[in-house]
C-alpha cells in the first residue's frame, strides 16, 4: 500500500487527529501499475446463443454486472466495455463499445456489439462466417472520473483497471441498410433543457464534415461546429436527447468522454470557436476562431415542392438567442418526393443553400433542390458551415 499524507509539518503529524486521518489516501500498488483486476460477472443465461436482428438493433442484447474495483480510496468510476475476438486482448483486437457508466452494470446495445464484431472479423475462409455462432469475448474497463478530494488530499492518478472476460456466443448480422450519420449536440450553450422536442433550440447538433466518410454500421465519424460562445455559460456534448448517460464534459482540465462526474466545458472569453469532435478516434478539440464574417440576414426560410415554390407559405427558422448564426423550425413534407431549399430575407438573390443530400448535408451545400422525404420533421440549419440537418419527429 502508499499512504500519500498531506499535512502542514511534523507537529501535525505528531498529533495526528481523527480529521488529520481523514486526509490520508492509501493506493494500491496495482492501481498505479494498472495491474488492478475485478469481477465481471457472467449473465445467468451465458450459455444461451445471442441472435442479433437488425430490426432490434437499438434493443439491449444483455445487461452485464461486476463488483468495484479497489483502488484503495473512495472514487467515482466510468466503465465501458471492450470487445475481442480472441482470448487474448490486445491492441489491435479490441474494439470499445460506445454506451458507459458510473455505475457497476453495463448494457450491451444490439448494433453496438454487432458493430464491433463487424469491425474485428477476420476474412479467412476457416473462420466462421458473420452469421454463424462465434465466440465473443468481453471485459470491463474502469477509469477513475473523480474520487473523494480536497486541496490537501487531491485525486489520485492512477491508470486503468480490467475485468476478467467472459464470452458469449453469438449470431452477428450483415447490416442493410447504412447508418445515418451520429452527431452529438452542444448542451448549455442556449439553455439545458435536455429533452428530444428541444433539438435545435437547446440541444445544437455538430454539423457534419463533408465528404467524410463515415461509418456505415454506427455512424462514427467527424463532426464539427462553428459559433459564437459566452465564457459565462458552460456546455457539455451528448449523444442523444434527453439522455445524459453519452456525454463529454471536463475532469482535471481535461476532455473527457464519461458520465455524470464530469465539469462543464468552457471558453477562456466570448467569442466564435470552432469544436470538432472525432467519435471513432475520441479526441475533442475546441479552438478560438481568429477571423470570421458573418453575414446578417432578416430571417431564412424553408421553400420547395410542399408550398409550390411561392412566396407565400414558406416556412421561416428562428434564430437561437445566444447563437444567432443556428436556426430552426418545423416542418411537414406530405410528397415521398419533395424538393426544397432555403432561402434568405424571402426573396431570390440574396442567398440561398441547396444539396444533393438527405436529410443531412452530407456533401456540403450546393444549387441542387434539396431532396427530401415525406414526413415531420425539425430542421436545423448554421449559416456558418451551411449545414442542414433534417430530425423526423
Amino acid at each position: 500500500m502508499k499512504n500519500i499524507i498531506m499535512g502542514a509539518g511534523i507537529t501535525a503529524l505528531l498529533g495526528m487527529s481523527a480529521c488529520t486521518e481523514k486526509e490520508i489516501t492509501t493506493i494500491r500498488p496495482e492501481a498505479e501499475a494498472g495491474t488492478i483486476t475485478f469481477n465481471l460477472y457472467s449473465p445467468d443465461n451465458s450459455d444461451a446463443i445471442y441472435t442479433l436482428l437488425e430490426e432490434e438493433s437499438i434493443k439491449v442484447m444483455e445487461t452485464l454486472t461486476f463488483e468495484k474495483p479497489d483502488y484503495g480510496f473512495t472514487s467515482v468510476n466510468t466503465y465501458s466495455l471492450e470487445v475481442s475476438l480472441q482470448k487474448e486482448f490486445d491492441e489491435e483486437s479490441i474494439i470499445a463499445l460506445k454506451s458507459v457508466s458510473t455505475k457497476e452494470e453495463l448494457d450491451i446495445v444490439t448494433q453496438e456489439i454487432n458493430s464491433a464484431i463487424l469491425k474485428l472479423h477476420p476474412l479467412e475462409n476457416d473462420y466462421p462466417s458473420i452469421d454463424q455462432t462465434q465466440e465473443v469475448y468481453i471485459r470491463v474497463k474502469s477509469i477513475v472520473s473523480s474520487a473523494v478530494s480536497s486541496p490537501l488530499n487531491p485525486v489520485p492518478v492512477v491508470k486503468p483497471a480490467y475485468s476478467n472476460a467472459i464470452s458469449l456466443s453469438i449470431n452477428a448480422y450483415e447490416p442493410q441498410s447504412v447508418a445515418l450519420p451520429a452527431t452529438f449536440f452542444l448542451i448549455g450553450v442556449n439553455g439545458w433543457d435536455n429533452k428530444v422536442e428541444q433539438i435545435g433550440s437547446e440541444l445544437i447538433p455538430l454539423s457534419l464534415v463533408p465528404s467524410f466518410e463515415y461509418d456505415p454500421v454506427d455512424g462514427r465519424g467527424e463532426f464539427s461546429y462553428t459559433g459564437y460562445f459566452k465564457a459565462e455559460n458552460g456546455f457539455k456534448l451528448i449523444a442523444t436527447p434527453g439522455s445524459w448517460d453519452d456525454q463529454w464534459g471536463v475532469v482535471d482540465g481535461e476532455y473527457v468522454f464519461g458520465v455524470g462526474s464530469s465539469d462543464n466545458i468552457t471558453v477562456p472569453a466570448n467569442g466564435y470557436y470552432n469544436v470538432v469532435l472525432n467519435t471513432i478516434d475520441e479526441t475533442l478539440s475546441i479552438s478560438p476562431v481568429s477571423e470570421i464574417t458573418v453575414s446578417t440576414y432578416k430571417w431564412i426560410e424553408l421553400i420547395g415542392d410542399f408550398n409550390g415554390w411561392d412566396d407565400e407559405g414558406t416556412v421561416k427558422l428562428t434564430p437561437l438567442a445566444n447563437v444567432p448564426t443556428v436556426h430552426y423550425g418545423d416542418i411537414t413534407i406530405e410528397s415521398e418526393t419533395s424538393g426544397l431549399k432555403l432561402r434568405a430575407d424571402g426573396v431570390w438573390g440574396v442567398k440561398d443553400w441547396g444539396g444533393k443530400d438527405f436529410p443531412y448535408s452530407l456533401n456540403g451545400t450546393t444549387g441542387d433542390n434539396i431532396p427530401a422525404e415525406a414526413g415531420d420533421y425539425r430542421v436545423v440549419f448554421n449559416q456558418i458551415d451551411n449545414c442542414y440537418l433534417f430530425f423526423k419527429k
